[in-house]
């Protein structure tokens, strides 16, 4: 679905794509969030900044949109941006049906939701192959959001690595190299609970969770500040 953008989107789009590309001129694909607007129109925000709108969305994702929004969640889909240095654009790859509604709300206590990141695999999912498959409930993958906890191995001698929680139930861990890029931001956030996109795919057989979330050495400095614990 293509996009529009207006003159004043265009500086975030050329951040984007600075920011992803290594040049202000190319192409570069990040996660958007769908947020429903004014004059039947739905916004497009990637990053916090809105890169374009479209003014005559489809009725599935006008409707998907504005039901999340008003349960206090997001649409989201993977956006295609371009900029050839003054201008750009928005293209948008969205996969419609059960995958973008999250199965479940966000944490009910303090929390903090990591920015959008490269896909994280997490490991250990066939010890909780039931619950992941109470989760798809028949769907081939549904998005989640997942919560990220600090925890320590039975042999004091071994590190501490992160378990991965969907409404509350275990479905795996990160490895202890991966847990050692997300155990400094757990840290941060003190109290507050680091949250984390998730996708839950597979079949009655197998089934992956992977989580889209910056690593520590990743966030923003603007993100940092505003989430102390």
């Amino acid at each position: 679905i293509d996009g529009r953008a207006e003159p004043d989107h265009i500086d975030h789009i050329r951040r984007r794509v600075t920011d992803l590309a290594g040049s202000a001129s190319g192409q570069a694909r990040s996660s958007a969030i769908l947020v429903p607007g004014g004059q039947g129109r739905v916004l497009v925000i990637v990053d916090g900044g809105m890169v374009g709108y479209l003014e005559e969305p489809t009725r599935s994702l006008d409707r998907v949109s504005r039901q999340l929004w008003d349960r206090g969640q997001a649409a989201r889909a993977v956006a295609e941006l371009w900029c050839d240095g003054q201008w750009g654009n928005v293209r948008l790859d969205v996969a419609m049906g059960s995958s973008m509604f999250p199965i479940n709300d966000l944490p009910a206590g303090p929390y903090a939701i990591l920015p959008t990141g490269r896909a994280v695999q997490v490991t250990g999912e066939d010890a909780h192959l039931d619950v992941l498959r109470r989760m798809l409930n028949g769907a081939e993958e549904r998005s989640a959001w997942a919560t990220l906890h600090a925890a320590q191995p039975a042999k004091p001698t071994a590190k501490p690595f992160v378990e991965v929680r969907i409404l509350d139930e275990l479905v795996g861990r990160l490895t202890p190299a991966t847990s050692a890029e997300f155990l400094p931001t757990i840290e941060h956030l003190g109290a507050r609970v680091a949250v984390a996109r998730a996708a839950i795919r597979g079949s009655a057989l197998k089934v992956d969770v992977t989580l889209r979330a910056a690593r520590a050495g990743d966030l923003p400095a603007a993100w940092i500040e505003a989430s102390r614990g």
